[in-house]
């Protein structure tokens, strides 16, 4: 099994009062947390089923499109400097959903 990625370092980001960690992979990738984004969007992260709901509705073109959607159905799973490992989600995504 491939090793996942390791952020190479990490620090907030403010998005309208909403604080968040935030976390950039030594690709270079600026990941937000899982729980992080679906809190963000007014979400309350309920596992996978939520994960998939979400997916879905997001799949209507008027909405996010397929693209948004694949993008949701995959988290990104990576570790932090503690080697802890957590899901998530490019910074990007945030910007496609909320500008759909």
């Amino acid at each position: 099994m491939k090793k996942p990625p390791t952020s190479k370092s990490h620090g907030t980001l403010t998005i309208g009062g909403w604080i968040t960690p935030c976390y950039v992979l030594e690709d270079e990738r600026r990941l937000i947390s899982q729980s992080s984004f679906f809190e963000i969007v007014e979400l309350r992260s309920r596992g996978l089923k939520l994960q998939r709901e979400v997916a879905t509705f997001l799949d209507h073109p008027a909405i996010g499109g397929k693209e948004v959607s694949q993008k949701l159905s995959n988290p990104i799973l990576f570790t932090d400097e503690r080697n802890i490992p957590i899901y998530g989600y490019e910074g990007e995504l945030l910007v496609d959903i909320v500008m759909s």
